[in-house]
C-alpha cells in the first residue's frame, strides 16, 4: 500500500510554531496519522537539503518513531541543527539519526549515506510504515543550497526507497515531495520517477 503527495513535504514546522517555507508540517501529521490509525511504529527518512528539524523534535521523545534525516550541515544552511550529537530524548533514546553532510558532497555521498545508514538503521528499527521527505534541493542547480546532486540520482534513491518498504514493513509508504526551488528542472523530473516507483 502506497501514496504519494507531492506538493506535501513541509518539514520545519513546530508544534507551536512555523518555520521555513510552511505554516504546518505535513510530514509530522502523516506520521501522526499512522499512529493514530494503530501502527506501532513509524520510520520518518527525510532526504531533504535542510534538515527535517520540525519532525524530529515533535518526536524526539516518541520511542514508536525513528527520524533519520540526510543534510546538508546545519554549520552552512538553514536551520542550523541536524548534527549527528542529535540522537534522540531522554524518553527514547536513538530515535533520531543525522547524517550530515559537507558542502558539495555529491551524488556518491547521498548514495553511500543510504546505503551505510539509512537502510540498516530503518531495517533494525522494523516500522510498521515509512514516511518520506523526497526534497529534491540538493541538486546542483537549486539556489538554496550547496550540494551538487544530478538527476541519476534520483531514480537511484526512489527504488532504494521502495526497496527498502517493500522488506520491513509491506510496501507501506506514504511519500511526499518536500525543497526544490528551481522549479523547471528537479522536482518534475525527479517526482515524476517517484511516481512511477
Amino acid at each position: 500500500v502506497r501514496a504519494f503527495a507531492p506538493s506535501g513535504g513541509a518539514h520545519h514546522g513546530l508544534a507551536n510554531q512555523a518555520q521555513g517555507f510552511g505554516i504546518y508540517n505535513e510530514t509530522a501529521v502523516a506520521i501522526r496519522a499512522l499512529l493514530d490509525a494503530g501502527m506501532d511504529r513509524v520510520a520518518y527518512i527525510d532526504l531533504d537539503v535542510h534538515h527535517g528539524n520540525g519532525t524530529q523534535w515533535m518526536f524526539y521523545d516518541e520511542p514508536r518513531v525513528l527520524t533519520v534525516s540526510v543534510h546538508e550541515t546545519g554549520r552552512h544552511l538553514f536551520p542550523g541543527s541536524g548534527f549527528p550529537a542529535e540522537t534522540g530524548g531522554a524518553q527514547a533514546p536513538g530515535s533520531a539519526v543525522n547524517v550530515a553532510l559537507p558542502p558539495f558532497a555529491g551524488d556518491d555521498a547521498y548514495r553511500r549515506a543510504m546505503a551505510e545508514v539509512v537502510i540498516p538503521v530503518v531495517t533494525a528499527f522494523a516500522p510498521d510504515a515509512i514516511v518520506t521527505q523526497n526534497g529534491v534541493d540538493h541538486h546542483h542547480a537549486d539556489p538554496l543550497s550547496h550540494q551538487l546532486t544530478t538527476m541519476p540520482l534520483y531514480p537511484e534513491l526512489w527504488r532504494a526507497l521502495r526497496q527498502l518498504a517493500d522488506a520491513v514493513c509491506g510496501g507501506r509508504w506514504v511519500a511526499m515531495g518536500g525543497g526544490g526551488y528551481n522549479p523547471l528542472l528537479a522536482p518534475p523530473r525527479a517526482w515524476a520517477a517517484l511516481g512511477a516507483e
